[in-house]
């Protein structure tokens, strides 16, 4: 309670910035974009300069040794149990923006550089929140009240870095301990966080990571230039990531700042919405795509059936055509006269096919579909674990591995075919995996955790799943963060068969 009236008092001096630049939709829609994609387009310079922060190197590459304190992550269990007793966050989504931004203020009052990616993150925050009688389809996102992160800063020089981090999670909904090696970076640390409640956001001195609490959901290392789970038996927290300047790993490597942002979908339901021409190939994988839909679905009147009763061909579809949309928009990168201009470019993508039967995965097809119709050359490879000599040898998988690897429609993905998991297991630790950034989805049932702990240790994130029912949580996973020298030199992910989108428009139906 002491907490939570200083935690009111600090914020009712702090002013809140009027809102701008937020996403509305009144009653005028253009006949040419989608609702989503007009939204996606006011987002989008927000997005961009959050996502690709520019700053400099921290710390030489055999650095990693002065990171680990010899703390021992008390004050880390102690905050998460103070979190994890809140039936709410303490803090609606504006004093959590005025928090974040009295945070940033800190570092140049100490003489520390300022926090350019942290603003960044700020202004994309406030571009989500809310306005009276605005129909937004996208709004600020929360994880929720009794998550704990840690932030390591390596050095005195990664702590405005370091705060930017503490910032975005913080947004997030985060109670955040910011980690420090004992001496003087733990001193200015303790020094800059001396206003702030330690409920939501605390000094400590670091420790080992072996020894890591595992209530900790998110980690993220400043100041480091390689993957600090390099020399670790132990997996990582589910959200680890590592910063140094424009060199990230883990999860930084993703679309990191739309974590901050979500869609509403029952908005979306009722507006304008786009359907691509799919192409040849485009149908014919859309084709494998299962028409069945669930037997026994409950019914309510007055309402719509549920979205997971929809048959894989129906959902599918909504969510590539509604996905292209975002591609679509955050094809270019942003205009500037400056250098480092930030954009997105494709991932590397990695896709785990572990069961050879009558039908190819629902995700694994909806990728192919959406590699058809991108405008980026899509780099994708599908691995076959364990599926026996013959596994590739019988339809529809063979027809779908043929149709991926032609060469049309931009579909040049490889297929690489491993005798079991072991085997698939080895190969991740071998140069080919390591030396390209590089995203992997799926499950390896029986070694999760030693291929959690691989591709950390390669710097790579890694997910189950690579659709969402979320548009801009599939964004994260999809692309990655580039920066480029000028505007004038193309990029060579652009295809050049394609430069314009071919869809169409349409409104649904209203809802009795």
């Amino acid at each position: 309670c002491e907490a939570m009236a200083y935690m009111a008092s600090r914020l009712a001096a702090i002013p809140l910035r009027s809102c701008s630049g937020i996403a509305r939709f009144g009653q005028r829609y253009s006949s040419t974009a989608s609702a989503l994609g007009s939204a996606a387009q006011a987002l989008r310079a927000d997005v961009l300069l959050s996502a690709c922060p520019v700053e400099e190197q921290l710390a030489s590459p055999s650095g990693i040794e002065n990171s680990h304190g010899t703390g021992d992550w008390s004050a880390v269990r102690g905050q998460a149990a103070t979190v994890a007793a809140w039936p709410s966050h303490p803090l609606e989504l504006p004093e959590r923006l005025a928090f974040a931004e009295a945070l940033l203020a800190r570092p140049p009052d100490l003489g520390l550089k300022s926090c350019q990616h942290g603003q960044a993150l700020c202004n994309l925050f406030r571009s989500l929140q809310p306005m009276p009688a605005d129909a937004n389809i996208f709004g600020a996102r929360s994880e929720g009240t009794a998550r704990c992160a840690v932030v390591l800063a390596t050095g005195e020089r990664a702590l405005p870095a370091a705060i930017s981090e503490c910032a975005g999670l913080l947004l997030r909904g985060h109670a955040v301990s910011l980690a420090a090696p004992k001496g003087s970076t733990l001193d200015a640390a303790q020094e800059l966080l001396t206003s702030f409640p330690p409920a939501l956001i605390q000094a400590v001195e670091s420790g080992s990571l072996e020894e890591l609490p595992r209530v900790v959901r998110a980690l993220r290392v400043v100041g480091e230039s390689k993957s600090i789970f390099a020399d670790s038996e132990k997996e990582p927290p589910p959200d680890f990531g590592l910063r140094n300047g424009a060199e990230a790993w883990g999860m930084c490597r993703s679309v990191d700042c739309l974590t901050l942002a979500r869609t509403d979908l029952e908005a979306l339901s009722r507006l304008p919405r786009s359907r691509y021409h799919l192409t040849e190939e485009a149908s014919d994988l859309a084709a494998l795509l299962s028409t069945a839909t669930a037997a026994d679905v409950p019914s309510v009147p007055g309402l719509p059936p549920p979205r997971w009763s929809r048959s894989s061909y129906d959902r599918g579809m909504e969510e590539i055509h509604d996905f292209l949309d975002l591609l679509w928009t955050f094809r270019d990168p942003l205009e500037s006269l400056q250098l480092n201009v930030p954009t997105l470019a494709p991932a590397q993508k990695h896709l785990l096919l572990t069961v050879a039967g009558t039908e190819v995965p629902e995700e694994i097809v909806k990728c192919a579909v959406v590699s058809a119709l991108s405008p980026w050359r899509e780099p994708v490879v599908l691995h076959a674990i364990g599926l026996g000599p013959n596994g590739l040898m019988k339809d529809p998988l063979r027809g779908f591995c043929r149709l991926v690897q032609s060469g049309q429609s931009g579909l040049e993905w490889q297929v690489i075919e491993h005798e079991s998991p072991v085997a698939f297991l080895k190969w991740l630790s071998d140069d080919a995996f390591t030396a390209h950034p590089s995203v992997l989805f799926g499950n390896l049932r029986g070694h999760e955790s030693e291929l959690r702990r691989l591709c950390a240790t390669a710097g790579h994130p890694v997910w189950s799943r690579l659709f969402s029912a979320e548009p801009l949580e599939q964004l994260r996973r999809w692309a990655t963060p580039r920066i480029l020298d000028s505007v004038t030199t193309s990029p060579d992910w652009l295809r050049t068969d394609v430069v314009e989108a071919s869809r169409t428009m349409f409104t649904p139906l209203p809802q009795d």
